[in-house]
């Protein structure tokens, strides 16, 4: 009889990318302000037991998570942000099983990429806010999301 597998015990840490600058329409850098609040994650999260980190192909997202990667030592991995939500989750749960992963994204990626993680309803979020969101995927339990202020520069 095969063992089933190991419990999934991760949780997703989904942040919004950092405030934009003007500079690109197609891929924008960070603002003075986004430097400032990637710097802020990069402090809230130093003490984190994260076990990855993964931002999307656009530099706004690598640029947010880019302080608190080189803070923790930690490479961060690049998923396809345009491809179909149900498959990104699907990989990232393949890949992790343990510890907390950050994933920046665009905000309007936040509630479907969230939903898809946790396997719950999540309501739509239409505000800009500079919150984290923590995704327990669902197990042996309903899954959850769960809003957190982010530290203002």
């Amino acid at each position: 009889m095969p063992s089933a597998p190991p419990p999934v015990s991760v949780q997703f840490l989904l942040v919004p990318h950092a405030d934009l600058a003007d500079d690109d329409p197609d891929d924008p850098s960070l603002s003075p302000r986004g430097l400032a609040q990637a710097q802020a994650l990069a402090k809230a999260l130093r003490q984190a037991p994260l076990s990855g980190i993964e931002v999307s192909e656009f530099r706004r997202t690598q640029q947010t998570a880019a302080p608190l990667a080189a803070r923790l030592r930690l490479a961060a991995a690049r998923y396809f942000s345009r491809g179909e939500v149900g498959e990104i989750a699907r990989r990232l749960q393949q890949r992790y099983r343990r510890g907390q992963v950050l994933m920046v994204t665009d905000p309007d990626m936040l509630a479907p990429l969230a939903a898809a993680l946790c396997r719950c309803q999540v309501a739509p979020i239409h505000d800009q806010v500079w919150r984290l969101y923590r995704v327990r995927p669902a197990s042996d339990v309903p899954g959850q999301v769960a809003p957190e202020p982010l530290p203002q520069p």
